[in-house]
């Protein structure tokens, strides 16, 4: 556990430190900095989700069960015989990128603010676990920006080449179409309704055909022992992005004109709830689109800040985002049971 919350109080020391005049002009190398570190513990963890399904796909060779992108990368480095945690700090590398290119281009000043909150809830899930959806999910964000410039050759590109990584980057293809309605509030509702629609289709059985006709016996195993098992189920992450959301609602006239591409990012985080609407025939699929769509969360939080110039109202934001994402993380890693915490004790490479 202490490695983690040293690695987040070290985020929350360099966001300290750009306020001080002395450290003005070195925004730039504290970013730099902490990208080199995040990608080397997370990319050098002996500690991490999906470590024996990775290992034993490594030294057996990656199949029909994984991604393009991963049978490629990691065949790859199989075959220069690079050792799997090269394999592992590419994906980091890749994903962080990405997440950072985001991050810095979309909250500016408040770049550290949104990397706090990233790493208290999503980075150890996603650059140290499900590494082909982490590496994904940067993708998503990082198509944002196409989005809000209307180039959407671009934007179908980024996702494709997403896709590549994991197919559920593929769901963010109609964010493009809700952004550019006339209408938000018509775009929301006819968000909902078509996630309404799609709730009374047994998707189950949907899939199981396309399954039995189009892919092969071991894609049909794999895929339908991971996601369809039990159905959705309201959860504490769901109830906070639902009271979330009302309060970006609230204060949507004033976020869309102070934070960059709100609109965009305000849908993505809609779409985050009522995914569990669309795919409420399996928890597993209605909580990783939704943390998929959700993944703007972190800039939208440090946003909060932008509502105020009242010194002490920021700091008092400021101090709610800090306590909430140690007890985010600490619980996020004490919340797995022993038998399966993947995550502690921290251990390195060498140290497996």
């Amino acid at each position: 556990m202490i490695p983690y919350l040293l690695l987040l109080s070290l985020i929350v020391l360099a966001g300290a430190l750009t306020y001080s005049e002395k450290f003005t002009d070195r925004y730039s190398l504290l970013r730099n900095i902490l990208f080199i570190i995040l990608l080397l513990f997370a990319g050098l963890a002996a500690s991490r989700g999906d470590a024996v399904q990775y290992k034993d796909a490594y030294e057996d060779g990656f199949g029909p069960t994984f991604e393009p992108a991963i049978n490629i990368i990691g065949n790859l480095c199989k075959l220069l015989n690079l050792g799997i945690y090269t394999m592992f700090l590419l994906f980091a590398a890749i994903a962080i990128a990405l997440k950072f290119s985001f991050f810095k281009e979309a909250s500016n000043k408040l770049f550290f603010v949104t990397l706090i909150s990233y790493v208290s809830a999503f980075y150890v899930s996603c650059e140290m676990g499900a590494i082909r959806f982490g590496a994904a999910i940067g993708f998503v964000l990082f198509s944002i920006r196409y989005i809000e410039d209307k180039k959407i050759k671009k934007f179908v590109g980024i996702i494709l080449l997403g896709s590549l990584f994991h197919a559920t980057t593929l769901l963010m293809l109609p964010v493009y179409y809700l952004r550019w309605q006339k209408s938000l509030t018509k775009s929301l509702l006819v968000a909902l309704v078509v996630s309404f629609l799609v709730s009374l289709i047994d998707i189950e059985s949907l899939i199981d055909a396309i399954f039995e006709n189009y892919f092969p016996q071991a894609i049909i195993l794999v895929k339908y022992s991971t996601y369809f098992h039990e159905p959705a189920y309201f959860t504490p992450a769901l109830l906070k992005r639902i009271l979330f959301f009302l309060t970006l609602c609230y204060f949507f006239n004033t976020l869309k004109e102070k934070q960059k591409w709100f609109t965009t990012m305000f849908i993505m985080y809609f779409l985050s709830i009522i995914a569990f609407l669309m795919f409420k025939a399996n928890h597993t699929a209605a909580s990783r689109f939704s943390f998929m769509f959700s993944s703007v969360e972190p800039v939208l939080f440090a946003s909060l800040l932008l509502l105020t110039k009242n010194k002490i109202a920021k700091l008092s934001i400021a101090l709610f985002i800090l306590l909430y994402a140690y007890i985010n993380l600490s619980t996020a890693l004490i919340s797995q049971t022993d038998e399966f915490n993947l995550y502690l004790p921290y251990k390195l490479f060498f140290q497996q």
